[in-house]
């Protein structure tokens, strides 16, 4: 690891490429475009494409979408333990973000003019989970919940399933209560 100071001689040079750098190499872009066409063209065929090419399981479009009966199934398989560390994490995270929510406020600084911000909620989002071999209960916690902290009605959670097509059963745990 390269260690600079702004104290050295030539901190400047030496950070420079830091800030001269692309957020990923562009060979990235030409792929992902390629992937992101086949999507809008041919919709979950192609994304049952790429999770065989990149997940390495099998899954026709209706297995897409968590059952309910898979999510029952998953509720019982979590350990009370772990329950009870999930639910404690967006008990808390639910919580510092309820003390970070904008309030609206508004003033007349004279007749007839009213001036302010006014702060919504989005109806609907998204939130990507790291699954798979990687799966991140906590990305769940710091996505979902805060969003349902701050009032967003309808939260879909979106994340790759682990080898055999299933996902980790905390996972949907963590989903089901944030």
């Amino acid at each position: 690891m390269k260690k600079i100071s702004f104290k050295d001689k030539n901190y400047r040079k030496a950070i420079a490429p830091l800030f001269d750098r692309t957020a990923y190499p562009p060979e990235i872009e030409e792929g992902v475009k390629k992937m992101l066409d086949a999507v809008r063209k041919k919709g979950d065929t192609a994304i049952a494409k790429f999770a065989k090419k990149f997940d390495g399981v099998e899954l026709s479009p209706n297995k897409f979408r968590v059952s309910q009966y898979e999510i029952n199934e998953a509720l019982a398989k979590v350990s009370s333990k772990k329950k009870k560390a999930i639910n404690a994490a967006i008990k808390n995270v639910s919580a510092y973000a309820a003390k970070q929510l904008p309030k609206g406020w508004s003033f007349s600084p004279r007749p007839g003019v009213k001036v302010g911000e006014r702060f919504e909620p989005l109806d609907r989002v998204a939130v990507y989970i790291p699954g798979g071999t990687a799966p991140l209960v906590s990305t769940i916690v710091h996505t979902a919940a805060i969003a349902k902290t701050a009032g967003v009605k309808e939260i879909v959670a979106i994340t790759p399933p682990g080898p055999k097509g299933k996902l980790l059963p905390e996972l949907i745990y963590a989903m089901h209560k944030a």
